[in-house]
């Protein structure tokens, strides 16, 4: 059994459904805050063996600077996300 978190905290520039869009740059540069959790277990077949069930989620936000800017604020909750990860590992 594992599992373990991450608090994540950088400064966005331009959102990729911006440059996407090609709408150009909506949200000015502002501070990011993001948090991602995981949990699994792996199992051991053998010695250098094993397969593993995993699951994870998190969400990103930001810190809006400009608080007169109503495109940023009301894109301070860019998401949030879930997933499960399955597969088989080989060691040496």
């Amino acid at each position: 059994m594992y599992g373990g978190s991450d608090i994540l905290l950088g400064y966005s520039f331009t959102p990729y459904d911006s440059l996407a869009y090609g709408v150009g740059n909506l949200i000015p540069p502002n501070l990011t805050f993001g948090v991602w959790g995981h949990f699994g277990f792996d199992y051991f077949l053998s010695e250098n063996s094993s397969i593993y069930v995993q699951s994870g989620g998190g969400f990103k936000s930001l810190l809006v600077e400009d608080k007169t800017d109503a495109y940023a604020v009301a894109s301070s909750w860019l998401g949030s996300g879930f997933g499960i990860q399955m597969g088989s590992r080989f060691h040496w």
